[in-house]
Formats: C-alpha cells, sequence, structure tokens
C-alpha cells in the first residue's frame, strides 16, 4: 500500500512548536472513530486538553501535559537510535509489550514495517529485516494508525517522521488499513489527524469553536 497522504503539516507543526502563542496540541491518535470526523468521545480530548491549562495557565503542580515527542535519531549499524523529550514515568506499552507502529527505510525511500526495541535508557531502536543501510524512521503515519506507545502519565507518543523526504516520493510495503482511530485536527475532510488544540487564558473570556478538522479554545 501507500503511505497515507496529509501527514506533513501536523508533524511538521509538533516538531517545531510553530503553534499561535498559548495554543497547545494534545496527541489523541487512540480516541475517535475510523469513518467519523466528529467522532463521540470528546470528553477524553477535553481531559487531555485539560491538563495543559491546568498546568500552565492556572499553575496547578503535578500535572503532566507533555505527550512524549521525538527528539533525534543516530544510526548505529543496521538500526535506528530515538531519542524522546517527556517520557515521564518511562515507556507503558498497551495491549502488548512490544512497541507498534513504527516504519522504517533506507535510502530508496521504501517504507517497511520496523520491529522496535525499548532500551533501559528509554530510547528506542528501530530495525528491519533486509534494511541494512536505515535512513529514515517514521511511527503513526497513516490515517488511522496502530500504535500503542504511552509515557507513564498515560499520555500517547506524537505521530512523527524522522526524515523531510516530500511524501509523495516516499512508499511504502505498510498497509494503510488500521483499527485504532484518531481525532482530526487541521487535517482535510477524509483524514484522520492525532491532534486536537488549545488555547486561551481561562474561562472567564474563552469561546469554544470547532471547525472543519479543529478543536479550539480561545
Amino acid at each position: 500500500g501507500t503511505v497515507p497522504r496529509g501527514r506533513t503539516p501536523r508533524a511538521g507543526r509538533a516538531a517545531s512548536g510553530d503553534l499561535r502563542p498559548r495554543r497547545r496540541e494534545c496527541a489523541v491518535t487512540d480516541i475517535g472513530e475510523a469513518g467519523n470526523i466528529h467522532p463521540k468521545n470528546k470528553q477524553d480530548v477535553a481531559k487531555r486538553l485539560a491538563r495543559w491549562a491546568l498546568a500552565e495557565t492556572y499553575r496547578v503542580g503535578g500535572i503532566p501535559c507533555h505527550s512524549p515527542l521525538y527528539k533525534g535519531m543516530e544510526k548505529q549499524g543496521n538500526k535506528i537510535v530515538l531519542t524522546f523529550d517527556y517520557v515521564d514515568g518511562g515507556w507503558r506499552p498497551f495491549d502488548v509489550n512490544e512497541p507498534r507502529g513504527f516504519a522504517i527505510a533506507g535510502e530508496d525511500k521504501k517504507f517497511v514495517w520496523g520491529t522496535a526495541k525499548i532500551l533501559q535508557d528509554g530510547k528506542i531502536e528501530v530495525s528491519a529485516a533486509g534494511i541494512e543501510s536505515p535512513a529514515a524512521v517514521r511511527y503513526g503515519w497513516a490515517d488511522n494508525p496502530v500504535v500503542n506507545m504511552y509515557n507513564g502519565a498515560g499520555l500517547p507518543l506524537t505521530p512523527f517522521r524522522t526524515d523531510d523526504w516530500p511524501v509523495e516520493n516516499s512508499t511504502s510495503a505498510v498497509g494503510a488499513t488500521a483499527p485504532r482511530t484518531a481525532l482530526a485536527a487541521d487535517a482535510g475532510v477524509g483524514t484522520r489527524a492525532p491532534f486536537a488544540a488549545v488555547a486561551g487564558d481561562g474561562p472567564a473570556d474563552a469561546t469554544v469553536t470547532a471547525g472543519p478538522g479543529r478543536a479550539a479554545v480561545d
């Protein structure tokens, strides 16, 4: 299958922090419905967004609000070792102990499912049979990705890619179908993007808005 399109803008914003002042995003790859861009379960999305307001606006201590974020990569032989920020409490894979949702490619830009391993220092090692000189890794790079990585606070790993290749030039042996779903935000009709966003100084003058693929508080 072909890697689903439309992942670049949101992944780029997550990696660069290119957000409006006081706007925050949360990963919700595990919440939603595969065939509905506006899923019914908005309560759990709101709970994750509320973490940001409580921690940053109201200065309530002890409330984790960051989902794990990709930080960097290092090639080690036929493996790529990934590092992350905000892995509070260590990794907590859901359902099975093995990390799921990682794809890897060589310089030919052809992605296949990778075998991922959590290292003792919190890094994640990814490799695949047949790829002797890996060049890039992607995680959750699909409309409805099968992913299972959480930190100790119960917040899911934000989907990412380590490459900057034009999406239309990458191919994949990875299937596009996946049972897990995500709430769409900053995405077109027919896509499921794993973010919702929140902004504002507090509820006194807050206005809740919703548009095509967006959930925000301004």
